[in-house]
């Protein structure tokens, strides 16, 4: 009752709705999101006073949507959004707007490559711009002006064997703490 009554304060001395953005929400406690219904139960003079957006891997939304634990927060949420990865079409206008803005353009990057890259990212704008990361750095050692398909590929390997250290050195953390 006592949090109810303050969240009414903030909302009547600020005069607009409160908004918290949770990034990363999959890496919420269990405990956590069974809570967090709570804070959306609070409505002001019929108003909305409190927005929540929880942010995160599809985990997230499989996870609120299966568990009954979950299903107080399922039944408040407005608005579900899945970010499938850009497309084929949408992955060079993505690759020319940041090559661009660090004062580059797309055309060191041929149609092949482009292809490797859709393919070995899934469309997902981090896995992207870690792959290409790998191909302009391995470019440039090799002395290539331009990234094709064998270059692409190269830095898709890499980051997929980075992405496994990661998970094994993850995986080995979570059975040492749980022991």
């Amino acid at each position: 009752m006592a949090s109810h009554r303050a969240r009414g304060t903030i909302w009547s001395k600020r005069g607009r709705p409160i908004v918290l953005v949770v990034d990363e929400a999959q890496d919420l406690r269990f405990s956590v999101l069974i809570e967090l219904h709570v804070f959306l139960n609070f409505d002001h003079d019929s108003t909305d006073a409190f927005t929540l957006v929880l942010s995160g891997g599809p985990s997230l939304n499989d996870l609120i949507e299966t568990t009954e634990k979950l299903s107080a927060l399922y039944q408040r949420i407005t608005n579900h959004y899945d970010f499938t990865g850009l497309s084929d079409e949408e992955i060079p206008l993505y690759l020319k707007h940041k090559l661009e803005f660090a004062g580059g353009n797309n055309l060191i990057i041929d149609d092949d490559a482009l292809r490797v890259l859709g393919t070995a990212s899934c469309g997902i704008s981090r896995v992207i711009d870690h792959i290409m990361t790998d191909a302009l750095a391995y470019g440039a050692q090799i002395g290539r002006n331009r990234i094709d398909a064998e270059i692409m590929q190269v830095a898709a390997n890499n980051q997929s064997l980075t992405a496994r250290k990661r998970f094994s050195a993850k995986a080995a953390r979570d059975k040492a703490g749980a022991a």
